[in-house]
């Protein structure tokens, strides 16, 4: 823990690339949290095997805690990433861990984004996640006006931030 200006404690998450020795948190933590959308545990592993996908893993007390995934651009011609993947284990929900990690993946996808000029960064979410969508607008993404779908059938919106250089 870190203190803050007024002396309260405040979590501190560490970010790091991911490595070969963190596909089983990420598979175990993917199926955990986002099975009920469909196959997940297995497109996470795509994802992070994938030269098209940066993963990044939150280390709380040196203890994975949560992981991202940013989609890398590799055109000039793709003007947006997409941030596939944010998760954060169960024993350390509710403490700003999202919220740390969920920075951290927005300092990140502009650093993804320098050499090419990205212009927003674009997510999907469950409808019924009212708690992630409000996490998400409270750090600036907005609603677009179309909508998608898991491969289970739930509705997800669509929200996007534009970033700023």
């Amino acid at each position: 823990m870190r203190r803050d200006v007024r002396g309260e404690s405040k979590p501190y998450v560490r970010t790091r690339n991911a490595n070969e020795g963190d596909e089983a948190f990420i598979r175990l933590l993917g199926s955990k949290l986002f099975l009920a959308y469909g196959s997940y545990d297995q497109y996470l592993v795509e994802w992070f095997r994938s030269d098209s996908v940066a993963t990044f893993i939150g280390e709380f007390d040196n203890v994975p805690s949560g992981f991202f995934m940013l989609s890398k651009p590799c055109s000039p011609a793709l003007w947006s990433s997409e941030l596939l993947a944010l998760a954060v284990a169960e024993e350390w929900q509710s403490q700003g861990i999202g919220r740390l990690l969920l920075d951290a993946a927005i300092v990140n996808a502009k650093a993804l984004s320098s050499p090419i000029g990205i212009q927003e960064l674009q997510l999907s979410v469950a409808w019924s996640n009212y708690r992630a969508q409000r996490l998400f607008a409270k750090r600036g993404f907005r609603v677009r006006e179309h909508e998608g779908i898991y491969p289970l059938g739930q509705r997800a919106r669509r929200m996007c931030l534009v970033l700023e250089s």
